[in-house]
């Protein structure tokens, strides 16, 4: 990725373009907020909710998705007011003495209701004095989006301190959601690249000739102008696609990354993915990941143990899983740090089937001691 320190949003060209694009995007009013969850709703009681609630005489609506392992859920009130719940399925949020509950990995996360005003979010920013929450959305309005679920969202707590190991979580989060939102990566594999397109065809490579500037960041310390680039540059490759009479449907996209941990070495963020253009199913994904800020890089399970004892790391893990009866099945995943647990994610189909969904497995460091290499305790 190119790095430019200028402002896109001074370029002429983008300016241009961004008139261009908004004669399709509508500005819809609060009047209509359930737009951004779920497509063209017009009546909320009409929406599809998991479960409804009466509090103090306002009903409250958890509106999700048509879909049992969407992972991003919002609460609704007849007052007009959104508040988005965050990563997690239907079934693991509720509402209990006041409070709105949901599940975050291998967290429970709760709030008080009173406490969620008009777009505030279940899942606060857990460290504001190092991070920035940044969201950017943009809803489906053209008549071809007949899913009603088609839209980008992202929330990102981005790094906000200075100094270069700061530098180098900043750029990892960009070089992350660039990957994510790349819809070559997303519709495209290496076979159907071989044998059947001219990779210069591809979105990406069509909108790089047209428009160069589009692809330069900004400022890499502009959390919010980031997120917002990548908006747009999604929603570049959505009309490019669109108007070249697309093959594959164009559906959602959703990008959560949070901070979840973090000492005087390590940082871990909570990342949740989901992405969907038809088909059977979406693709969630919930992974945690630990950076070390002392020598700038993501930990992985052989640099965290010891060499030669991934055997036994994978043993305990099996007789964790075991107690829930499942097994572990291939490769031992990545692992992350969280606190005095070491966490294993699974995604879809890597424990049983999709419908299993996301498991999350903690192992108590204390189990895992003799295996942790020395210089990666904490």
């Amino acid at each position: 990725m190119r790095i430019k320190i200028d402002r896109l949003q001074n370029d002429h060209l983008m300016r241009k373009w961004m008139k261009g694009v908004m004669t399709f995007l509508v500005f819809i009013p609060q009047i209509v907020f359930a737009q951004q969850y779920a497509g063209f709703i017009e009546d909320v009681r009409n929406a599809t909710t998991d479960s409804l609630m009466n509090v103090g005489g306002i009903e409250y609506y958890l509106l999700y998705e048509n879909y049992e392992t969407v992972h991003f859920l919002s609460l609704l009130s007849e007052r007009r007011e959104v508040a988005t719940i965050g990563p997690a399925i239907p079934a693991d949020t509720l509402y209990q003495n006041g409070d709105i509950c949901g599940r975050l990995g291998v967290e429970e996360v709760r709030r008080p209701l009173a406490s969620m005003k008009n777009d505030s979010s279940l899942v606060v920013n857990k460290f504001p004095a190092l991070f920035t929450r940044c969201e950017s959305v943009s809803p489906c309005n053209f008549k071809a989006c007949d899913t009603n679920n088609f839209g980008f969202k992202i929330v990102v707590d981005f790094p906000s301190a200075e100094g270069a190991k700061w530098d180098f979580l900043r750029f990892w989060i960009i070089n992350y959601v660039d990957t994510f939102t790349n819809m070559d990566m997303l519709y495209y594999d290496e076979m159907y690249l071989e044998k059947n397109l001219d990779k210069s065809m591809l979105p990406t490579e069509m909108i790089r000739k047209a428009h160069p500037e589009a692809f330069e960041i900004e400022d890499i310390n502009d959390g919010q102008a980031i997120v917002d680039h990548f908006r747009d540059m999604y929603m570049r490759q959505v009309y490019y696609l669109k108007n070249q009479d697309f093959t594959f449907p164009l559906s959602y996209l959703r990008i959560f990354i949070t901070p979840r941990y973090v000492s005087e070495r390590y940082i871990t963020f909570f990342i949740s993915t989901n992405f969907y253009a038809y088909g059977a199913h979406d693709f969630p994904i919930e992974r945690y990941v630990t950076f070390d800020m002392k020598r700038l890089e993501v930990v992985n399970n052989r640099g965290l143990f010891r060499d030669g004892s991934l055997a036994e790391v994978e043993q305990v893990l099996t007789e964790e899983m075991q107690l829930n009866g499942a097994r572990l099945e291939g490769e031992l995943p990545q692992a992350a740090i969280m606190g005095d647990q070491v966490v294993f994610s699974f995604q879809p189909y890597q424990v049983g089937s999709f419908a299993d969904g996301i498991s999350h497995y903690t192992i108590d460091k204390r189990r895992l001691k003799k295996w942790i290499s020395h210089d990666r305790s904490w």
